[in-house]
């Protein structure tokens, strides 16, 4: 169990007294005898409690009293000048009278006096620091501080932190110089508050260090959201510039599709100018000769419905020269709508029989032929000389006439 904190009044002398209020300023123990050495004073009072501050009625403190002050660790309190008889005994007879006890003689009043004395001090600070206690909920620890406060001179705030035995840096460092303080009162009180100003400037550093902290946590964070935001946007645009340059793709895509398109048709209307040109040009030369050469009307094959279709388009008559690409194809029906009305076919791929035996067949690689897609042209005198030439006219016509009757 905790010992009681003690506000201790002493008179030395021949003949010694004490007197011991607790932090609430109730009489606790008082005694007085001439025996009372430094030894048995300190064993009494043990009895009784814990000394936390000593106090005496003399402006020079008093060997004896300065001695049991150092011995115990516990803060000293004198006044300015010497408390006045008349002073001590209102005080004495006043609290006497109030709690209903009686000295036994003027050593024991001198000591109660004293004790009063150094109460009233550090009651201000006793209050404080049960105030604190209190508000904190840390009453357990009120005692403690108590010690901290007013025999070391710590603030109360730090003396809680010590009774609290917390294991900071900056307590263990506090705790360290503490353990080095001096044993002398007014040195103790020195070093204490030299400890106090150390752990307000640390606390003020760590204070500042947490802030710088929390500013840093908080710079980290907001760093990682725009890390984030960052990725986020690269990826949002690299799904722009991908859906982009696939628009863009697919566009020029499009456009060179469109363009191939574009050439190929331009190729084909050039190839049909070129076709038209050449056509222009055969048939102004069909024009220009038409008294020298003779006008062939072109057939693609024999087939009767290229017959049919062509009859209709060229005007397939009696006496015409035809053209036939590829005499090879053929219809009966065909030859036997020709036979009568056509002599002469011309031909780029050799006849069959029946279409040799049918018609007077010529080469067309034999002729200087200029042609157009439904007609061409050639000379008559080249035609003509192909025509008379002796052998190959007794031949064409025996075969024609050997044919007309086979037929």
């Amino acid at each position: 169990m905790a010992k009681t904190l003690l506000i201790v009044g002493v008179d030395p002398g021949t003949t010694s007294a004490y007197a011991a209020l607790d932090t609430d300023g109730n009489l606790v123990a008082f005694d007085s005898g001439k025996t009372f050495d430094l030894s048995i004073l300190i064993n009494e009072l043990i009895l009784a409690g814990k000394t936390l501050v000593v106090g005496c009625d003399k402006k020079t403190t008093p060997s004896f009293v300065y001695r049991y002050a150092t011995k115990v660790g516990a803060s000293l309190v004198t006044p300015k000048a010497d408390l006045l008889v008349a002073e001590k005994k209102k005080a004495v007879d006043q609290f006497c009278e109030k709690h209903g006890v009686k000295m036994h003689n003027t050593h024991e009043s001198d000591a109660l006096a004293s004790a009063l004395f150094a109460y009233k001090e550090v009651r201000t600070t006793i209050e404080k620091v049960k105030n604190a206690m209190k508000k904190s909920g840390d009453k357990k620890y009120q005692d403690r501080v108590m010690e901290l406060v007013i025999q070391d001179g710590l603030s109360i705030q730090l003396a809680l932190e010590i009774a609290k035995d917390k294991e900071d840096e900056t307590t263990r460092l506090i705790k360290k110089v503490l353990d080095k303080r001096p044993s002398e009162p007014e040195m103790r009180i020195t070093k204490g508050e030299e400890v106090t100003r150390l752990y307000d400037k640390i606390k003020r550093q760590n204070k500042l260090l947490d802030a710088v902290r929390k500013d840093n946590n908080r710079l980290k964070a907001d760093n990682q959201t725009l890390l984030s935001q960052k990725t986020g946007l690269e990826r949002k645009l690299k799904r722009a510039v991908d859906t982009a340059k696939g628009q863009a793709e697919r566009k020029i895509g499009r456009k060179n599709d469109k363009t191939s398109l574009l050439r190929r048709e331009i190729k084909r209307k050039d190839d049909q100018i070129e076709q038209l040109t050449r056509y222009h040009e055969i048939h102004r030369d069909m024009l220009s000769t038409a008294k020298k050469s003779y006008i062939l009307k072109r057939l693609a094959t024999l087939g009767y419905s290229e017959y049919l279709k062509k009859k209709k388009l060229l005007m397939v008559d009696t006496n015409d020269i035809l053209y036939v690409s590829d005499p090879s194809i053929f219809s009966r029906k065909t030859i036997d709508a020709l036979k009568d009305m056509v002599t002469f076919i011309v031909f780029s791929k050799r006849p069959p029989i029946l279409v040799s035996k049918s018609f007077i067949c010529i080469d067309a690689r034999k002729l200087n032929i200029k042609e157009s897609e439904d007609f061409a042209i050639v000379d008559k005198k080249s035609f003509d000389s192909m025509v008379d030439d002796d052998r190959l006219l007794d031949r064409i016509v025996d075969e024609y006439k050997s044919s007309r009757k086979q037929i």
